[in-house]
């Protein structure tokens, strides 16, 4: 079918389906039922000649009375989870080592060192040309440039 004769065929039937649509939705709240009688949005119609059913009122006090049994949160301890607790020891992060003319400087936690000197408690004992050895506490470490396989 050509497009452009689709396109007038749609207008032209949107007016005929307005029409329609409203004839349908107004006629559903002029309905045929019996005075006193109501149907609910998504049941089926009643046969003619019958009533709906009255729905009884619920009497909430009556579920005051009755026994329930014993609570089952009653008594239930309330159990706090542990999670591991992790040291205060400062990470070490060194960012580069350069090389020059005089001793060999480091960047350690973004500060530049060089050996002897002290950083978050810890001595850098020597610079090599990818890592540093620190001492902390008596015992020395070697840190690595970040993603050095080494």
């Amino acid at each position: 079918m050509n497009p452009a004769l689709r396109k007038k065929l749609v207008f032209a039937s949107l007016p005929i389906a307005i029409i329609i649509a409203v004839i349908h939705f107004s006629g559903e709240n002029s309905s045929h039922q019996p005075a006193g009688q109501t149907q609910l949005a998504d049941s089926p119609p009643l046969p003619s000649g019958t009533t709906a059913a009255p729905i009884p009122a619920v009497d909430f006090a009556m579920f005051d009375t009755l026994s329930w049994g014993r609570d089952p949160f009653e008594g239930t301890p309330v159990v706090q989870p542990s999670l591991p607790v992790a040291e205060n020891a400062p990470e070490w992060k060194l960012g580069g080592i350069m090389y020059g003319d005089g001793e060999p400087t480091a960047v350690i936690n973004g500060k530049i060192v060089t050996r002897g000197d002290e950083i978050n408690g810890a001595k850098i004992l020597k610079i090599g040309p990818k890592s540093v050895t620190i001492e902390i506490d008596g015992e020395a470490k070697t840190v690595s440039i970040a993603g050095d396989k080494s």
